[in-house]
C-alpha cells in the first residue's frame, strides 16, 4: 500500500472510530455487539470492525479492510459475522458510504415484538420515511445477510429494524448513518412513552 493510500485509510479509520465513540456516548451501543463500516472511495473495499471488539476498543491497528466478497485484504483478525451484510448493501447501493448496526435499547423494545417503530415527528418522517422490520431466520435470533442487503436495494430505505436484534442504518457518510439510527431510536422512545401516556389517560390515572 502506497504512503498516500495509508494516509487515506487512516483518515477513514479515524472517522469510523469517532462514530463508534459517538454511538456509545448516545447510548446506541454497549459491550462488544453491533457493527459499523465505512466504504473506501473508488475501490471495492470497506473498513469494518473486527469480531469480538467493542466500539470503544477500536483503533487504527485492529480495524480490518475487506473486499466485497468478505476477504480481509489488510489487517489481522476475524471479520465480523455481519461482514457479508455490509458487503451486500454496498453492492446494491453505490451511494452508501457508511453502515451502522446497533443494539439500541428503545428500538429493541419494538424489535423484540417484531413491531415497526411509529414515526411521529415531521423530522423522522422526512429523514427516514419508514422503518421496515426484517424477520429472523426461523429458529434463530439473527437475520439472513442476503435478505437484509436486499431490503436496502430499495433506495428509499435508510434504516431497518432487525427483529429480536437491533437497528441498521445507512448513509452517504457513516456519520449520517449514525444520525439516522439516533433519530430512529429517539422515535422508538417517543412512541413508547406516547403510548404509555395514552394508556394512563384512558385508565383515568390523571396524567396531564
Amino acid at each position: 500500500m502506497r504512503s498516500c493510500e495509508c494516509g487515506e485509510y487512516d483518515r477513514l479509520k479515524r472517522d469510523l472510530i469517532e462514530v463508534a465513540k459517538r454511538a456509545c456516548d448516545t447510548q446506541l451501543q454497549a459491550g462488544s455487539g453491533g457493527n459499523l463500516s465505512i466504504r473506501v472511495p473508488g475501490k471495492d473495499l470497506f473498513i469494518i470492525k473486527p469480531s469480538g471488539k467493542g466500539f470503544l476498543d477500536l483503533c487504527l491497528e485492529n480495524l480490518l479492510v475487506v473486499n466485497l466478497v468478505g476477504e480481509v485484504v489488510s489487517g489481522h483478525g476475524k471479520p465480523s459475522k455481519d461482514t457479508m451484510t455490509h458487503a451486500g448493501i454496498y453492492k446494491f447501493r453505490p451511494n452508501v458510504q457508511g453502515i451502522l448496526h446497533v443494539h439500541a435499547t428503545w428500538a429493541l423494545t419494538f424489535a423484540l415484538d417484531e413491531c415497526e417503530i411509529p414515526l411521529l415527528t415531521e423530522e423522522a418522517i422526512d429523514k427516514i420515511g419508514t422503518i421496515p422490520v426484517i424477520p429472523c431466520i426461523p429458529g434463530k435470533l439473527s437475520q439472513n445477510h442476503q435478505e437484509v442487503a436486499a431490503k436496502f436495494a430499495d433506495s428509499t430505505i435508510r434504516v431497518a429494524l432487525l427483529a429480536k436484534h437491533g437497528l441498521i442504518g445507512v448513509g452517504e457518510t457513516l456519520r449520517e448513518a449514525a444520525e439516522l439510527c439516533e433519530l430512529a431510536n429517539e422515535s422508538a422512545k417517543l412512541a413508547y412513552l406516547h403510548q404509555l401516556r395514552k394508556t394512563a389517560v384512558c385508565a383515568g390515572r390523571g396524567v396531564p
